[in-house]
């Protein structure tokens, strides 16, 4: 048994998939191909440890480094896959497609000096799935207001998520 972040999968999905050498967010290079490849999936709600995020660790930083180019390659292949082949979860797919923009859009906008060109970018391709992100009833009402207060431009969008942290704790 391999044990990764509140996942544990039989020894045997790991033949013939291997994480990436050197690349940060191996996980989401590889966690669609383990479910695919499983007999048997399940899940619980039973929290059995404890999970420290340090301030300092990748996912946890505030902005944006070359290192979430792995993120953003890993997680736009993972799409294309699922499109490809489960075109019946599309809907699912633009949501998440969405989400992991807002994420590198967030990291964007707290980094010092602002990438404005890259910034545009990702607004745009959030905006571009956006009537299907609020059409799905799964998409949180954070992510949609996200999309609401971008619409406004992204000096909103930063003060919004400022507040957001702050109300909830978040980083």
């Amino acid at each position: 048994m391999y044990l990764l972040h509140g996942k544990l999968f039989e020894k045997t999905l790991f033949d013939d998939i291997k994480f990436p050498k050197g690349k940060v967010y191996e996980d989401t290079a590889i966690m669609y191909k383990l479910f695919e490849k499983a007999k048997i999936l399940s899940f619980g709600n039973k929290k059995c440890y404890y999970y420290i995020a340090r301030c300092d660790s990748i996912s946890k930083s505030k902005g944006y480094n070359k290192k979430e180019e792995d993120y953003i390659k890993n997680t736009n292949q993972m799409l294309e896959y699922i499109k490809n082949k489960y075109p019946e979860l599309k809907q699912a797919v633009n949501r998440f497609y969405v989400y992991a923009n807002f994420r590198i859009l967030r990291m964007l906008i707290f980094t010092k000096p602002r990438n404005k060109e890259m910034e545009k970018e990702i607004s745009k391709k959030i905006k571009k799935y956006k009537k299907d992100v609020f059409k799905d009833k799964n998409t949180p009402r954070r992510d949609k207001i996200a999309i609401i207060t971008l619409n406004f431009g992204l000096p909103i969008f930063k003060f919004t998520w400022n507040m957001y942290c702050i109300i909830t704790g978040r980083i």
